[in-house]
């Protein structure tokens, strides 16, 4: 059942399932937590108490986006976790969740016991800021047609877009209604975040990328690893950035085993 909590006049949807050590879920900025958590949160709720949410500006939850604020998301993270039972919980972000989960780590150790950080990076720099703008930009135009299938060449392997080919107008459909107003209001202005302090986050931590990520090459998931103490790094073939929908069985499967391996 969806319930909504309220952070700073923004109206947060999320859903509770499951029971015993909590699992946060944060999505990326291409849609909302159904979008990219349909099988992982039904799988590990077999095991875990899983939260998931839509951020501030996607999906189901109401609230004008005037620009993507890692920090403040992060904010809107913490104030979920403490409504819901305070943590520590188990967080996995996937692409803006995965940097939101690292700012979440630093500013919070308390709320946080492990990370998983899939198609991320450890910073937003020129490159991915100028991409942002060409997002942004796109999206203003008013062609959420062309954003989507930007978007879907970003996020995805050859084989995963072969595969949906069917689906794609129904994608489409859930892309438009969940997060095109908020990459067209979100991107108007640049996206900067410097990333957090090296060493910074101290809890157990596995990322995870697609071998084809086009829009955060591999060798961001290396200075992840590089950046925080004891990380484990795991690269899952045929599949890009949006590697939760390309391998979404592997990438269950490694999610559960680390979270196991914490509990444990």
């Amino acid at each position: 059942m969806t319930s909504v909590l309220d952070v700073d006049g923004c109206s947060i949807a999320y859903d509770q399932r499951g029971s015993g050590d909590l699992v946060l879920l944060i999505h990326g900025a291409s849609g909302d937590a159904a979008n990219y958590w349909g099988k992982l949160r039904v799988s590990l709720a077999s095991e875990w108490q899983v939260v998931t949410y839509d951020q501030r500006g996607f999906g189901r939850s109401q609230c004008e986006v005037r620009r993507i604020d890692v920090g403040q998301l992060a904010g809107d993270a913490a104030h979920l976790l403490e409504h819901v039972g305070g943590g520590p919980a188990a967080v996995v972000g996937l692409s803006l969740g995965g940097m939101v989960a690292q700012q979440l780590a630093a500013d919070r150790p308390d709320l946080v016991r492990s990370l998983v950080l899939a198609g991320t990076g450890p910073r937003i720099g020129p490159r991915l800021a100028l991409l942002g703008s060409v997002l942004g930009r796109v999206a203003a135009s008013g062609d959420q047609e062309l954003l989507f299938d930007l978007n879907l060449l970003l996020l995805h392997a050859e084989h995963f877009i072969d595969r949906q080919a069917d689906l794609l107008p129904t994608l489409r459909q859930h892309f438009a209604a969940t997060a095109a107003t908020a990459m067209r209001d979100g991107l108007q202005e640049q996206v900067v975040w410097p990333g957090v302090l090296a060493g910074s986050i101290r809890c157990p931590t596995l990322v995870v990328h697609g071998e084809e990520d086009a829009e955060m090459p591999i060798g961001y998931a290396r200075q992840l690893v590089e950046q925080i103490p004891g990380a484990e790094l795991e690269v899952l073939r045929d599949a890009g950035h949006k590697c939760s929908d390309d391998q979404p069985d592997r990438f269950a499967d490694l999610v559960a085993d680390f979270l196991r391996r914490q509990r444990s």
